[in-house]
């Protein structure tokens, strides 16, 4: 065990990996606490209940559709590019976000859902290509326990700015900040 810690330790000090750590870590993070508030954000766009399940039961199909197609558009636009394209789109749907036009939300919503799991699982599996078999759990789960403390103090944060600020600010300003430093950091990786 003292071994595999060294190992991952050792790991992280390499700043090609640390970087990427922080990047996925920021990634998970940020764009999960806002899906989890996506629902709150479709209410002060004047979804019904209704409409908000349809839009999200529709967004995580697409999204588990992106989930089994992330290979082969790797493996012919290559994953660098994939990866960037989808950071991009995530980005456009953010920007997309501002408007009250229903059919441009409901679109807006699955190119975020499906951006949010090209970019999160590539990054995972950049990774894991990364690291050797001793540390990969270790590595990953560094990750994971980043992303979890991430996400406690952005819950609290970005609810107290809820209750300060209109719910459709600070959930597009997220969310551009967090896509706009994601690819500034996959960029610094690369």
């Amino acid at each position: 065990m003292s071994k595999i810690i060294k190992e991952l330790f050792n790991t992280l000090k390499i700043r090609k990996i640390s970087v990427l750590v922080i990047t996925i870590s920021l990634f998970q993070s940020t764009i999960s606490v806002l899906v989890n508030f996506l629902q709150l954000f479709l209410s002060e766009k004047h979804f019904s209940p209704f409409q908000i399940s349809i839009v999200l039961t529709v967004a995580l199909a697409f999204s588990a559709f992106t989930s089994l197609s992330i290979g082969k558009v790797s493996g012919v636009f290559g994953a660098q590019k994939a990866i960037k394209t989808s950071l991009v789109l995530v980005l456009g749907a953010f920007l997309i976000l501002k408007t009250n036009i229903y059919i441009i939300l409901f679109s807006a919503v699955i190119l975020l859902q499906c951006g949010f799991e090209f970019v999160d699982t590539s990054l995972n599996v950049v990774i894991q290509d990364l690291s050797n078999d001793k540390i990969r759990t270790s590595l990953i789960s560094s990750v994971n326990t980043l992303t979890a403390c991430l996400m406690f103090f952005e819950t609290a944060l970005i609810t107290a700015l809820f209750s300060l600020f209109k719910v459709e600010y600070i959930f597009i300003f997220t969310g551009i900040l967090a896509t706009s430093l994601t690819l500034i950091l996959y960029f610094i990786f690369l």
